[in-house]
């Protein structure tokens, strides 16, 4: 069996993308050390988690679709097994998203402000990188070309492309309430206390 499809477009995609949810799930736990006070850790621990399998999610839906948008746009036919294959991988990327994004809602403000970031931001890298790769893999194709270009040539960074605005466009409209990690000092009350008018001193009288 050829290793060559191993290094193509698709089996570099595949691979960023596992290596970005193995570092998502590092810097999750690592992370974890810089919450802030007063974070329930059962809460915190969920959030985790819900980040993780979210980023699962992601990669089982991307598996799952773009060879099939490759296949279609290329004119390459697959055998129908194959299609049904990766319609059940995406489904259930799909689900295992929704799913855990829903728990990921029920959890309070404080304790998944650091996993929901970590996940929005790896998206983002994710994101700009498919779109900085396609548009560079266009330019060199274009423009340092022996002969005519082969038919179909546009189709790896074209959807690559279009992978890559789709994870920035959905990373661009999720924003989430500034929550503060540091602990504001607090300074004592102050009470308010009645002046005491002082006391004067008794007169008194000079004797004849």
């Amino acid at each position: 069996m050829s290793l060559f499809p191993v290094f193509g477009l698709t089996g570099l995609l595949y691979g960023s993308l596992t290596a970005v949810i193995l570092s998502l799930a590092f810097c999750a736990l690592l992370i974890a050390s810089l919450m802030p006070s007063g974070v329930k850790p059962e809460a915190a621990g969920k959030a985790l988690y819900c980040a993780i399998m979210e980023g699962v999610g992601a990669l089982l839906m991307t598996m799952g679709g773009l060879p099939a948008a490759l296949s279609v746009l290329a004119g390459t036919a697959l055998p129908r097994n194959s299609y049904l294959a990766m319609l059940i991988v995406f489904a259930i990327g799909g689900w295992a998203f929704l799913w855990h994004e829903n728990m990921m809602h029920a959890i309070d403000p404080l304790s998944k402000a650091v996993p929901a970031m970590l996940l929005r931001y790896t998206f983002k890298l994710v994101g700009f990188s498919c779109v900085l790769l396609s548009l560079i893999a266009i330019l060199i194709i274009v423009l340092f070309a022996a002969g005519p270009l082969a038919a179909g040539w546009w189709v790896g960074p074209c959807v690559l492309l279009a992978y890559g605005l789709f994870l920035s466009w959905c990373t661009h409209f999720t924003s989430s309430k500034p929550i503060a990690f540091h602990s504001a000092p607090m300074a004592p009350a102050k009470h308010a206390t009645a002046k005491v008018p002082a006391a004067r001193p008794a007169a008194t009288k000079k004797r004849k």
